[in-house]
């Protein structure tokens, strides 16, 4: 087979405005994986650092997102980008960057929840950082 000027293959299984293999009529189901473990380590106050929290649907139908925030954790922890949106086919992945930017010294934890269709919704994912250095204090 040769492919006609203009054509750009689909990764397969591809799910397109709701059409395709990917999109699947079956079960939707999720996994969770995050760099380090969701641990930032140590990070200067007032600075920032990012980890990328990986969603996967690794069932069989469409995955319905229907929230995506931190539960926990105050002002420490924010979405810095991502490339999900509502839906996630079946088979396919995106991504959160988590960002993290201590106000204070010391351990802090959060929790990042998605809430979707799938069985074991909520899905939550833990994460940690150490705020260094010294506050510092408006005059």
């Amino acid at each position: 087979d040769t492919a006609k000027p203009g054509y750009t293959p689909l990764a397969y299984p591809y799910c397109v405005s709701g059409l395709g293999p990917g999109c699947g009529s079956g079960t939707p189901d999720i996994s969770t994986s995050i760099a380090g473990g969701g641990a930032y380590g140590s990070v200067q106050i007032e600075l920032t650092s990012d980890l990328v929290l990986t969603i996967t649907n690794t069932g069989t139908g469409t995955l319905n997102i229907s929230g995506a925030s931190f539960t926990s954790g105050g002002t420490y922890w924010s979405i810095a980008s991502q490339t999900c949106g509502a839906t996630l086919g079946a088979g396919l992945s995106c991504i959160y960057t988590l960002r993290f930017k201590p106000t204070l010294p010391g351990s802090l934890t959060g929790n990042f929840r998605i809430t979707s269709d799938a069985p074991s919704s909520p899905t939550n994912t833990s994460v940690s950082g150490t705020g260094k250095g010294v506050a510092q204090v408006a005059p």
